[in-house]
């Protein structure tokens, strides 16, 4: 992949404040983005990946590498979203399942 098929943005957030306005999982009381890479987005597809330390309710820390992959319709609303921790699709139980997917487009 060259250069130009890449965005890289810069990555400081850290959601351990405390603003109303921002959902906190109870298991992940603290996340800190470290990088997100922006992948060369097309009209129907957009990619990212990021790495992101997720500090868990009893004070371990892990790292996670995902892959996010939006698929966009003709309307440009998302009709797929895939999301891959470590290089495997997370759970069902972990996020939206495949019906409440296509109930939300």
């Amino acid at each position: 992949m060259s250069p130009l098929d890449r965005i890289e943005l810069p990555s400081s957030a850290d959601s351990s404040s405390s603003s109303p306005s921002r959902l906190q999982p109870k298991v992940f009381p603290k996340t800190r983005t470290l990088s997100f890479i922006l992948l060369k987005p097309t009209a129907h597809l957009i990619r990212w990946e990021m790495v992101v330390e997720y500090t868990w309710a009893i004070g371990t820390t892990r790292m996670i590498h995902s892959l996010v992959e939006l698929t966009l319709n003709d309307a440009g609303k998302v009709s797929h979203m895939v999301d891959r921790w470590e290089g495997k699709e997370l759970d069902h139980r972990m996020g939206v399942r495949p019906s409440c997917r296509e109930a939300a487009v």
